[in-house]
């Protein structure tokens, strides 16, 4: 066929047709002369102007649905918005800190009523603790009124050390509100367990730690460490879930090895099934 080809459209202009195909510029592979060349040397009949290669508005899946969360998947994402394209840019405002509705660039009248409309809000905070170190406690407050922390630990870095250590910022958060460990040197314990946090709001954390960071002017965010209220691995599937999410390539995209899951060890079947998370595993053993 290549052969083929070459002897009649010549190995110049078979080379521009591999290039657009590449570039999915499909019109500007053939000239209307080559097409008729070889849809006759071929026995194939050239495609007409009515012929659609792809669609280019996909069905968003959101559409009728409520309570879903920006932190998937792009591809996820994508299909939820009827476009990869519009995935990218909420992804691109997430990471940055900015609330997608925010910004101009998502300009799309359909895509911005699906996220207006569909889409979880994002919870508020409601308080910020400054320590003298500049360690931040971020006071969220949830949906249903009740109230979690998260804590911003800034590092300036030690650039004369032997191993340079470059300014970076961890950020804790949490994963429960309340927790039924009752560690006896654990405020959250004394407090009990009143209920699980959802992906989208553990996720909603790192989110505000990078919009402070950006507007505080702190070092980039590093590491995320699962310290913050609650246990964990009590909250298996969404803490799962949060750190494939951290980890994936299209989403947070932090190497796995800057994410870290603390547990107390609740059971021996939970350090077991804590083995399938994405990330660094911390055993609490101060807890006993």
């Amino acid at each position: 066929l290549v052969a083929m080809l070459i002897q009649v459209v010549g190995a110049y202009q078979l080379r521009n047709i591999c290039r657009n195909f590449k570039r999915h510029d499909v019109g500007s592979c053939f000239s209307t002369r080559k097409i008729s060349v070889l849809s006759s040397s071929l026995d194939v009949k050239p495609a007409t102007h009515s012929t659609k290669l792809y669609s280019k508005s996909r069905p968003a899946l959101a559409e009728g649905k409520t309570g879903l969360s920006y932190f998937v998947p792009r591809n996820e994402l994508g299909a939820l918005l009827g476009g990869t394209g519009r995935a990218k840019l909420v992804w691109e405002c997430l990471k940055r800190g900015e609330d997608p509705l925010s910004q101009p660039g998502v300009d799309n009248v359909k895509a911005r009523t699906l996220i207006s409309t569909c889409f979880e809000p994002l919870p508020t905070i409601s308080r910020w603790n400054i320590a003298s170190c500049g360690t931040m406690k971020l006071l969220i407050n949830l949906k249903d009124g009740l109230q979690v922390e998260s804590v911003i630990i800034p590092n300036e870095g030690r650039p004369t050390a032997p191993q340079v250590v470059e300014p970076r910022t961890t950020l804790c958060v949490s994963s429960q509100v309340g927790c039924n460990r009752a560690c006896d040197f654990c405020a959250t314990g004394k407090m009990g367990f009143v209920r699980q946090l959802s992906v989208h709001e553990i996720l909603s954390q790192v989110f505000f730690a990078l919009r402070t960071i950006r507007e505080r002017s702190l070092p980039p965010l590093h590491s995320v460490v699962f310290m913050g209220m609650g246990e964990p691995l009590n909250n298996l599937r969404a803490v799962h879930e949060a750190v494939s999410t951290l980890v994936d390539s299209t989403g947070f995209a932090f190497s796995r090895s800057r994410v870290t899951v603390s547990t107390v060890g609740p059971s021996p079947a939970a350090i077991l099934s804590a083995a399938s998370i994405p990330s660094m595993l911390a055993w609490s053993v101060h807890a006993a």
